[in-house]
């Protein structure tokens, strides 16, 4: 069963609870905030369809029917908390959880994937005065989320169209080496002028971005389990596939040769 497929069950057996049909959505009675780190998909809100992508929030307020799906045969990663309070509540008065505001690009973020993942554990563990320390991240999160997009309106339309034809640039050379002080020359740009704007977007450097890429990249492929860990390394240009192993092994805490759950060929079981 691929992504959509199993996204669909989980959301069917959702609606048969609800006793409403599917295209209707799920109604929630909290505020909700998911950030997608892996994937593309869609998003239906209102009867409206929206793109997701990696980097994507999505910040909803209570009393709304939605619906969202992984595209087929893709890695997916989300992060997603609930909650209630005063904070949120005045927040969505400021029109913080308006209609427009649904969907949000704000890039990766290590900070937000930290901040996910510690009130994952928080919750968990429920330690005396857990609760206030949970309502504590929540601020944080959402005031995060404020800021870069504010820092978003900031930004002058050549620095965007600048990170777009990066981000196609990286695209182009998945499967070869990129030279980013020459990129960043070719945009009629400094490197460190090009690598300030990128990390203000990204919170990553456009090389650090740029393996991002190729991760995900390595991720896809070693999922499809027709090539050797060692073959990827060769397809994505790293240095050699010593390195790309302890590289992946270093990002996503399992090894490449156990990546998904697949027991794939690789003569590198000595680093793992």
């Amino acid at each position: 069963m691929d992504s959509g497929e199993q996204y669909r069950q989980i959301w069917q057996d959702r609606w048969d609870v609800d006793e409403q049909p599917w295209e209707a959505g799920i109604l929630h009675h909290d505020f909700q905030c998911v950030y997608i780190t892996e994937g593309t998909g869609w998003f239906s809100y209102k009867g409206e369809k929206y793109r997701i992508v990696p980097g994507t929030i999505i910040t909803l307020a209570p009393g709304i029917r939605y619906w969202y799906e992984p595209d087929d045969t893709v890695n997916w990663t989300e992060y997603l908390v609930g909650f209630k309070g005063e904070y949120p509540e005045d927040l969505q008065r400021l029109g913080y959880f308006s209609d427009d505001q649904v969907i949000k690009d704000v890039g990766m973020h290590e900070s937000f994937v930290a901040i996910f993942t510690e009130l994952l554990e928080i919750s968990k563990e429920q330690r005396s005065g857990y609760q206030h320390v949970l309502g504590s991240d929540i601020m944080v999160l959402l005031a995060k989320i404020n800021y870069l997009l504010q820092q978003d309106l900031q930004l002058h339309e050549h620095e965007l169209e600048l990170i777009e034809h990066a981000k196609v640039k990286f695209q182009e050379h998945l499967y070869t080496t990129l030279d980013i002080e020459s990129l960043a020359s070719s945009l009629n740009v400094s490197y460190t002028t090009f690598r300030d704007i990128f990390k203000k977007y990204a919170d990553l450097s456009p090389y650090q971005y740029f393996l991002q890429m190729k991760l995900n990249k390595a991720k896809e492929l070693l999922s499809e389990g027709n090539l050797t860990v060692k073959e990827v390394s060769f397809k994505l240009a790293f240095d050699n596939p010593y390195y790309f192993s302890r590289f992946f092994k270093k990002k996503t805490g399992v090894s490449p040769s156990r990546w998904n759950g697949k027991e794939i060929e690789t003569n590198l079981d000595f680093l793992e």
